[in-house]
């Protein structure tokens, strides 16, 4: 589902965590809500939270779906804009493509 990620500081677990707010429009909804089983499940074969990006909770605020994350890094979009754009090397190609077989293979 796509949406606005932002850092943010838990106070009650004091960490920054990353969150992602998707719009309140009925199919981004469902759709986040759907993110949310689907990442919890994945969390339970996941326990060492080695493999996939970790749930740490979620929320409704003022109708948007919220979803909070243990903060990894930034984005491959903002990763590309910050390398002004250039491709990336192969050896993070294939990193990269590695890690996301890892978590296929996870569920």
């Amino acid at each position: 589902t796509f949406g606005q990620v932002l850092e943010c500081w838990d106070r009650e677990m004091r960490e920054m965590v990353a969150i992602k707010v998707v719009r309140s429009v009925k199919k981004y909804r469902e759709a986040a809500m759907l993110e949310v089983d689907v990442l919890q499940l994945l969390g339970k074969y996941d326990r060492s939270g080695s493999r996939c990006v970790q749930i740490r909770n979620w929320f409704d605020y003022r109708n948007h779906i919220c979803i909070v994350f243990e903060m990894l890094g930034p984005s491959l979009y903002d990763f590309l804009r910050k390398n002004n754009y250039r491709p990336f090397p192969v050896d993070l190609v294939r990193e990269l493509g590695r890690q996301l077989l890892e978590s296929v293979a996870c569920a």
